[in-house]
């Protein structure tokens, strides 16, 4: 079985959505397309930023939110398939007849170390929706076919983030490949009471030793506007150490507008081992761009 660690999925996915601008207002409908009247403006360094930091979130392996909540979910379909005494303090979850397993507000405690801190501490963490999911394995590969059906996790601490979707994920020594027809992905914050919405279209990830490439369509309504985007990315880094850390020394990152493609935004290493962010709006340089960042702001 896969091992995840629950303690920053929630956390790191209300910083990704929020920091790129606030959504519409909560409807609790996380099925509904994105429906907003105007598209965003490429020429305002807002957008920008709404645009290429879940691209750069959707480019990694380790902090990838995605890729979190699935390990998360399988992690906890296949406990529970296996026999493991999983407890909803409040709540219950029912393994059905078609092998699928649907949590009705299972309430359980989960374990976080704040980042740099040796204390742990407990908080509560809530799932529902249904789960199911397929494995073929064999001595050195595995195979998960796993489907998400308002798949919600919420915590004491923060909102509440829901998937819905397909994901197909392979496994051999060293190689990992994540492939998502549809999904859409939900972070409802509550101190704004506002939600926050992504949907990801033919997305792939593949993940080798020290290497990882991703592509993909992207949908999101960062302040009630509208974007739609294309991106590749490859990405290499000098050790694992720094591939884990998300730390790379070779980047290229291209995000195009579906609409017009001379909206663009390219990433790529600099010299110093820092994000260099270009950003054009119909093929003219973007007010305040380019920049260079830390890739650890992208995490």
């Amino acid at each position: 079985m896969k091992y995840i660690l629950l303690t920053t999925i929630l956390s790191s996915s209300l910083i990704l959505l929020t920091a790129c601008g606030g959504g519409s207002e909560a409807n609790n409908n996380d099925k509904t397309p994105i429906q907003t009247k105007e598209n965003v403006d490429y020429t305002k360094a807002e957008t920008i930023e709404s645009i290429y930091e879940p691209i750069a979130n959707l480019s990694q392996q380790q902090g990838n939110i995605i890729l979190i909540g699935t390990d998360l979910a399988e992690s906890l379909y296949y406990g529970i398939r296996a026999g493991s005494n999983l407890r909803c303090s409040k709540g219950s979850y029912t393994k059905n007849s078609d092998k699928s397993i649907t949590f009705n507000n299972c309430e359980f405690i989960d374990t976080v170390n704040d980042e740099g801190s040796s204390i742990t501490r407990l908080r509560i963490i809530t799932i529902s929706g249904s789960i199911s999911s397929k494995e073929i394995l064999s001595s050195n590969s595995g195979r998960y076919e796993t489907t998400l059906r308002n798949f919600k996790i919420k915590s004491s601490e923060t909102g509440a983030l829901t998937y819905n979707g397909n994901v197909v994920s392979e496994y051999s020594s060293n190689y990992a490949k994540h492939d998502i027809t549809k999904m859409t992905f939900t972070v409802f914050d509550d101190e704004t009471q506002q939600t926050h919405q992504l949907i990801i279209n033919n997305y792939q990830l593949i993940s080798n030793s020290l290497s990882i490439t991703a592509k993909g369509n992207i949908e999101g309504n960062p302040e009630n506007k509208i974007f739609s985007v294309n991106f590749i990315s490859d990405i290499g880094f000098e050790s694992q150490t720094a591939k884990n850390a998300f730390s790379p020394n070779y980047a290229d990152i291209t995000i195009e507008d579906t609409n017009n493609i001379r909206n663009s935004i390219k990433i790529s290493n600099t010299i110093n081992n820092q994000a260099l962010i270009r950003a054009y709006a119909d093929g003219i340089t973007v007010t305040g761009y380019p920049k260079t960042v830390d890739w650890a702001e992208l995490e």
